[in-house]
């Protein structure tokens, strides 16, 4: 037949278009093969695209893996710190040195919920939908401008501290609080405002979650913009902050 039709011989299995060809393709152990490459490709896949909740799991429970029973009475150990102790910041100080990407700008925690945590998280990281980063993302756009002032383009740093429609807010917290605002302007001078200002703990916690709180306000106002039916009013955005 090979020789009729004009073609080479080959025995049984064989390679067609990159797919193994058995005797008996249609038994389940004859995909097998098959099955395990996509299975192969798909653990790769899956783990690029975790959302930040999948993410916040995954990290969950590789700080879960470490926690390791010691040959001692009714203890677990911790191997995140040299104390063998478990605490928050040991936790903190773990994740930022060896599980997150370099940015110099440290983990921000705050008791005032999960959401804001995980926006000062984005933030800090420009992992923030921006019209510039859905831009660069290949989305075809209308505008990339800002939908508060309309005058630059909408990058992370303008939403949060450029926009001249939306920095105002945060010379009015320093009248508010009776403290000095940061020299510059920047993201990271505002995230770690409350720690270069002499107050008492309690008090330099305090401020700390009115500042996550004006990020957490700024970008719910931008959203309503952007999303909502009616413009949200400016004039009560510093009004939700102190709520």
């Amino acid at each position: 037949m090979a020789s009729y039709m004009g073609c080479a011989s080959e025995s049984i299995p064989f390679i067609h278009i990159g797919v193994p060809v058995s005797q008996n393709m249609s038994r389940v152990n004859g995909w097998s093969s098959i099955v395990d490459r996509f299975r192969s490709r798909l653990a790769g896949w899956k783990v690029k695209c975790l959302s930040v909740g999948g993410r916040l799991t995954l990290i969950q429970s590789v700080l879960g893996s470490d926690l390791q029973l010691q040959p001692r009475h009714d203890r677990l150990g911790w191997t995140g710190d040299v104390s063998d102790t478990f605490s928050v910041s040991s936790a903190q100080d773990f994740i930022d040195s060896s599980m997150l990407d370099v940015t110099g700008l440290e983990t921000r925690w705050n008791n005032w919920g999960i959401k804001i945590n995980i926006l000062i998280w984005r933030i800090n990281h420009l992992g923030i939908p921006t019209w510039e980063s859905l831009s660069h993302r290949g989305i075809d756009l209308e505008s990339i401008l800002c939908p508060v002032c309309h005058d630059a383009m909408e990058m992370i740093n303008h939403i949060f501290v450029g926009c001249m429609e939306l920095n105002d807010i945060w010379r009015r917290i320093p009248i508010w609080w009776n403290v000095q605002l940061p020299d510059q302007l920047t993201i990271h001078s505002l995230c770690s405002w409350a720690d270069s200002i002499k107050m008492k703990e309690g008090q330099r916690k305090a401020l700390d979650a009115v500042i996550l709180m004006t990020f957490w306000c700024l970008w719910n106002f931008r959203n309503s913009i952007v999303f909502g039916t009616a413009n949200p009013r400016k004039s009560i955005l510093f009004d939700d902050i102190i709520d």
